[in-house]
Protein backbone atom coordinates (compact mmCIF):
# COMPACT_ATOMS: atom_id res chain seq x y z
CA UNK A 1 0.00 0.00 0.00
CA UNK A 2 1.30 3.47 -1.16
CA UNK A 3 0.79 5.93 1.31
CA UNK A 4 0.10 9.61 0.45
CA UNK A 5 0.76 13.13 1.99
CA UNK A 6 -1.78 14.42 3.99
CA UNK A 7 -1.26 17.82 4.67
CA UNK A 8 -0.80 18.17 8.74
CA UNK A 9 -3.35 20.62 10.63
CA UNK A 10 -1.51 22.32 13.46
CA UNK A 11 -3.28 24.04 16.26
CA UNK A 12 -1.52 25.74 18.83
CA UNK A 13 2.37 24.70 18.01
CA UNK A 14 1.09 21.09 18.20
CA UNK A 15 0.80 18.63 14.89
CA UNK A 16 -2.94 17.40 15.47
CA UNK A 17 -4.14 14.28 13.08
CA UNK A 18 -7.62 14.16 12.84
CA UNK A 19 -9.71 11.28 11.20
CA UNK A 20 -13.30 11.43 10.08
CA UNK A 21 -16.06 9.07 10.47
CA UNK A 22 -16.14 8.56 7.13
CA UNK A 23 -11.92 7.44 7.23
CA UNK A 24 -12.86 4.50 9.24
CA UNK A 25 -16.27 3.83 7.81
CA UNK A 26 -15.15 2.41 4.87
CA UNK A 27 -13.66 -0.82 6.66
CA UNK A 28 -16.26 -1.58 8.50
CA UNK A 29 -17.91 -3.67 6.10
CA UNK A 30 -14.87 -5.85 5.66
CA UNK A 31 -14.82 -6.38 9.66
CA UNK A 32 -18.57 -6.65 9.91
CA UNK A 33 -18.36 -10.52 8.91
CA UNK A 34 -16.05 -11.17 11.91
CA UNK A 35 -16.02 -12.29 15.76
CA UNK A 36 -14.03 -11.50 18.43
CA UNK A 37 -13.18 -14.75 19.80
CA UNK A 38 -11.12 -15.06 23.35
CA UNK A 39 -10.35 -18.24 25.83
CA UNK A 40 -10.87 -18.13 29.54
CA UNK A 41 -7.43 -18.18 31.31
CA UNK A 42 -5.31 -18.79 28.51
CA UNK A 43 -4.14 -17.51 24.91
CA UNK A 44 -3.92 -20.41 22.54
CA UNK A 45 -1.85 -20.22 19.44
CA UNK A 46 -2.88 -19.26 15.97
CA UNK A 47 -2.79 -23.21 15.13
CA UNK A 48 -4.78 -24.30 17.89
CA UNK A 49 -7.15 -21.60 17.07
CA UNK A 50 -7.07 -23.19 13.39
CA UNK A 51 -7.91 -26.44 15.00
CA UNK A 52 -10.57 -25.28 16.67
CA UNK A 53 -11.92 -24.16 13.15
CA UNK A 54 -11.34 -27.14 11.45
CA UNK A 55 -12.74 -29.52 13.57
CA UNK A 56 -15.79 -27.66 15.23
CA UNK A 57 -16.88 -25.04 12.25
CA UNK A 58 -16.46 -27.23 9.33
CA UNK A 59 -19.17 -26.07 8.14
CA UNK A 60 -18.02 -22.58 6.96
CA UNK A 61 -15.08 -21.63 4.58
CA UNK A 62 -11.95 -21.50 5.85
CA UNK A 63 -11.86 -18.04 7.85
CA UNK A 64 -9.03 -15.64 8.28
CA UNK A 65 -7.67 -15.44 11.88
CA UNK A 66 -5.57 -12.66 13.20
CA UNK A 67 -4.13 -12.67 16.55
CA UNK A 68 -4.11 -9.26 18.67
CA UNK A 69 -1.79 -8.99 21.31
CA UNK A 70 -4.31 -8.31 23.91
CA UNK A 71 -4.79 -12.13 23.84
CA UNK A 72 -7.70 -12.42 21.26
CA UNK A 73 -8.55 -13.30 17.90
CA UNK A 74 -9.87 -12.10 15.22
CA UNK A 75 -11.63 -14.00 13.03
CA UNK A 76 -13.21 -12.83 9.79
CA UNK A 77 -15.39 -14.75 7.71
CA UNK A 78 -16.19 -14.57 3.71
CA UNK A 79 -19.85 -14.26 4.57
CA UNK A 80 -21.99 -12.66 7.34
CA UNK A 81 -23.76 -16.28 7.08
CA UNK A 82 -21.02 -18.23 7.76
CA UNK A 83 -20.55 -16.18 11.03
CA UNK A 84 -23.73 -16.45 12.08
CA UNK A 85 -23.80 -19.75 11.92
CA UNK A 86 -20.67 -20.07 14.32
CA UNK A 87 -21.78 -17.19 16.74
CA UNK A 88 -25.01 -19.56 17.33
CA UNK A 89 -23.67 -23.27 17.06
CA UNK A 90 -21.69 -22.78 20.16
CA UNK A 91 -20.83 -23.45 23.07
CA UNK A 92 -17.06 -24.72 22.38
CA UNK A 93 -13.84 -25.04 24.24
CA UNK A 94 -10.64 -25.76 24.24
CA UNK A 95 -8.22 -27.90 26.73
CA UNK A 96 -11.57 -27.65 28.76
CA UNK A 97 -11.53 -23.66 28.95
CA UNK A 98 -14.46 -21.81 27.31
CA UNK A 99 -13.75 -20.09 24.00
CA UNK A 100 -15.91 -16.91 23.74
CA UNK A 101 -17.19 -15.53 20.70
CA UNK A 102 -18.77 -12.46 20.13
CA UNK A 103 -19.29 -10.68 17.15
CA UNK A 104 -16.84 -7.77 16.44
CA UNK A 105 -17.77 -4.27 16.40
CA UNK A 106 -16.50 -1.22 15.75
CA UNK A 107 -15.90 0.19 19.36
CA UNK A 108 -15.29 -2.83 20.65
CA UNK A 109 -12.26 -2.80 23.33
CA UNK A 110 -10.60 -6.37 24.58
CA UNK A 111 -10.02 -4.27 28.50
CA UNK A 112 -13.91 -3.56 28.56
CA UNK A 113 -15.10 -6.40 27.58
CA UNK A 114 -12.95 -9.43 28.78
CA UNK A 115 -14.79 -11.39 31.57
CA UNK A 116 -17.20 -9.25 33.08
CA UNK A 117 -20.14 -11.45 31.66
CA UNK A 118 -18.99 -14.93 31.13
CA UNK A 119 -21.60 -16.78 29.23
CA UNK A 120 -22.62 -19.94 29.67
CA UNK A 121 -24.68 -22.72 28.05
CA UNK A 122 -27.56 -24.23 30.15
CA UNK A 123 -29.41 -27.16 29.26
CA UNK A 124 -32.66 -27.47 30.06
CA UNK A 125 -33.44 -31.61 30.05
CA UNK A 126 -37.13 -32.89 29.80
CA UNK A 127 -39.04 -30.16 29.17
CA UNK A 128 -42.52 -31.17 27.59
CA UNK A 129 -42.56 -30.25 23.76
CA UNK A 130 -45.74 -27.90 24.81
CA UNK A 131 -43.08 -26.16 26.49
CA UNK A 132 -40.41 -24.96 24.03
CA UNK A 133 -42.42 -21.39 23.64
CA UNK A 134 -40.74 -17.99 23.74
CA UNK A 135 -42.94 -17.20 26.93
CA UNK A 136 -42.07 -20.69 28.77
CA UNK A 137 -38.15 -20.22 28.25
CA UNK A 138 -38.12 -16.60 28.45
CA UNK A 139 -39.46 -17.44 32.20
CA UNK A 140 -37.08 -19.87 32.41
CA UNK A 141 -34.15 -18.04 31.26
CA UNK A 142 -34.96 -14.67 33.33
CA UNK A 143 -34.50 -17.12 36.49
CA UNK A 144 -30.74 -17.62 35.12
CA UNK A 145 -30.28 -13.85 34.22
CA UNK A 146 -30.00 -12.37 30.22
CA UNK A 147 -30.74 -15.24 28.34
CA UNK A 148 -31.28 -16.44 24.80
CA UNK A 149 -32.19 -19.76 22.83
CA UNK A 150 -29.70 -21.43 20.21
CA UNK A 151 -31.08 -22.03 16.49
CA UNK A 152 -32.49 -25.50 17.58
CA UNK A 153 -34.44 -24.68 20.73
CA UNK A 154 -35.86 -21.81 18.69
CA UNK A 155 -36.84 -24.06 15.50
CA UNK A 156 -38.12 -26.68 18.23
CA UNK A 157 -35.60 -29.09 16.58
Amino acid sequence: MNLSYIPLVIQEGEVVVQLTKEDVEEENGVWEKAIVLYVVENTPSIGTIERLIGNQWNLVQKPKVFLHNDGYFVVRFSNSDEKEEVLFKGPYSIFNRSVIIKPWAPDFNFNEEVLHTIPLWVELPNIPLNSWTNTTLSKIGSGLGKSCADACTFDME
